[in-house]
């Protein structure tokens, strides 16, 4: 016959044998590592959050956080502390972390520690990382700030950065004009040595220009020159030889072929060789006394000619071609509206909807009041493939739209085609009335109507 236990005694149990649990668990000392920084990190911030994960974070009988985990920060150097920092672990990710206070730059080394309960102390291994905070020291020193030079290369160059961690890229940027812009002409990549930089623009074309440089480190940071403004002066022209040039048509479109004719001159010698540069950075190029081209945008575009002669002697012409934007016309053949109905006691009903448009048009009908179905639906105009002959106009049907309305509905109907003025419909439903039908023109991209011009 077994002997039973009181059942008073029962919950004592249990607790003993979680509590002996509990310190078989706390014997080890707890596992502790440090995630962030990574070893050997370089680090912009100056006050680097600490993170890490432990074994030890939550006390299974109190269920609750204990046991924090302490930071030392040491400089890398001397080994002398410079932090005591103290993290509480947080549940149930084992994870834990601290903000460092400011550190200045330098080398440093962090280690954690965990004692839990048990009197068993954990160490991570140490991890060094740096703090950089400061940008490597660059400069500009070529060219002067409002200096001026005549033909041939313009040098560009200064002082690099050569700290520890400090990149020896220096990115150059030239822009157009006495300030720095979001667009630049030109942007050139060089190698810094022994604490110099420098690099060569090929020969700019006379006017002001603005150069900057920069220059990254390891931790990120980013060091900028100030900004330079230099002007480039015409060369002299010499004696006897003249650079000139003229063009047809003398206001060309946009994609228009336009030829450049040579008119140079020179008195003392031969004329040998012509170079023409179609933008105020482009290099020349070898060519002949003709130039044929056209050009893809509208505005002033500026054109150099670069004659030399047998004595060695050259002169540059440079020209501004103001180039327009191609007139949008109307599609053709022109789209073709058709709206039939009757009147009704609310306002009308509408039994056709169709539009006759050219190929490849698109057709977008709106509704917008009360009663409308369907308030928007787009199609293109497409040919048959199946036609016998090719069609240059596409009629389409807008059965949705066919549908009794009340007053105040409006229909639109707008037909587009890139490059051509469309066709705009508006017809708005009134009571008692014949409904309001108003034609008008829509220019290319645009959704707002015009007056319709006789071209």
């Amino acid at each position: 016959m077994s002997r039973r236990l009181p059942l008073a005694l029962a919950p004592i149990a249990i607790v003993l044998v979680l509590a002996a649990s509990a310190e078989v668990a706390s014997a080890d000392p707890p596992r502790i590592t440090i995630e962030s920084p990574a070893s050997r990190a370089v680090l912009r911030e100056s006050a680097p959050a600490v993170r890490g994960i432990t074994s030890d974070n939550i006390d299974l009988l109190k269920n609750e956080l204990f046991d924090p985990v302490r930071v030392s920060i040491a400089d890398a150097e001397s080994g002398a502390p410079v932090q005591e920092l103290e993290a509480t672990s947080s549940a149930p990710s084992y994870s834990w972390s601290v903000a460092a206070a400011a550190l200045h730059d330098g080398s440093y080394t962090a280690r954690a520690r965990q004692t839990n309960e048990a009197g068993e102390t954990g160490k991570s291994e140490p991890v060094s990382f740096t703090i950089d905070t400061t940008p490597p020291q660059l400069t500009l020193t070529q060219p002067a700030a409002g200096s001026s030079s005549s033909g041939g290369s313009v040098t560009v160059g200064g002082a690099a950065g050569t700290a520890s961690g400090d990149s020896s890229t220096i990115s150059v940027q030239l822009f157009a004009g006495g300030a720095v812009t979001q667009s630049a002409l030109e942007t050139l990549v060089v190698q810094a040595s022994h604490g110099g930089w420098s690099v060569s623009l090929a020969q700019p074309a006379p006017g002001t220009y603005t150069v900057q440089a920069t220059q990254r480190d390891a931790a990120g940071n980013t060091a900028v020159s100030a900004p330079a403004t230099f002007t480039v002066a015409a060369p002299p022209v010499p004696p006897g030889l003249t650079a000139s040039f003229s063009w047809v048509p003398s206001a060309p479109l946009v994609g228009e072929s336009v030829a450049f004719v040579s008119s140079s001159t020179d008195l003392a010698s031969p004329i040998t060789s012509f170079a023409w540069a179609l933008s105020p950075s482009a290099a020349f190029a070898p060519g002949k006394p003709l130039l044929m081209t056209s050009f893809s945008t509208p505005g002033a575009q500026v054109v150099r000619l670069r004659v030399s002669d047998a004595a060695g002697r050259s002169s540059v012409a440079t020209e501004s071609v103001p180039v327009k934007a191609r007139p949008a016309v109307l599609m053709s053949p022109f789209p073709i509206v058709r709206i039939a109905g009757s009147l009704t006691g609310n306002g009308a009903r509408v039994n056709l909807l169709t539009v006759q448009a050219p190929v490849s048009a698109r057709v977008t009908v709106l509704c917008r009041g009360p009663g409308c179905g369907t308030k928007s639906e787009t199609r293109s105009a497409k040919a048959s493939s199946s036609a016998k002959h090719k069609t240059s106009a596409v009629l389409l049907s807008f059965g949705r739209f066919e549908r009794s309305y009340r007053a105040r509905t409006v229909l639109t109907i707008l037909v587009a085609k890139p490059g051509k003025i469309g066709k705009f419909t508006t017809f708005v439903i009134r009571r008692h009335k014949l409904p309001l039908r108003t034609d008008a023109c829509v220019a290319a991209g645009a959704s707002h109507p015009i007056a319709c011009t006789s071209s």
